[in-house]
């Protein structure tokens, strides 16, 4: 019998933003917050 391996990705740890502290998400080369729209692209860090 043979067994399937799955490697599982870990979640990298949340960033907030720093305006609202809330939970951002990533989008393309950007994070961005879904509450006041606070950007921050890959460029800035």
């Amino acid at each position: 019998m043979a067994h399937l391996v799955l490697s599982v990705k870990e979640k990298p740890d949340k960033v907030m933003c720093e305006v609202c502290n809330t939970e951002m998400y990533e989008k393309h080369c950007k994070l961005i917050c879904p509450n006041c729209g606070f950007k921050w692209d890959c460029s800035d860090h």
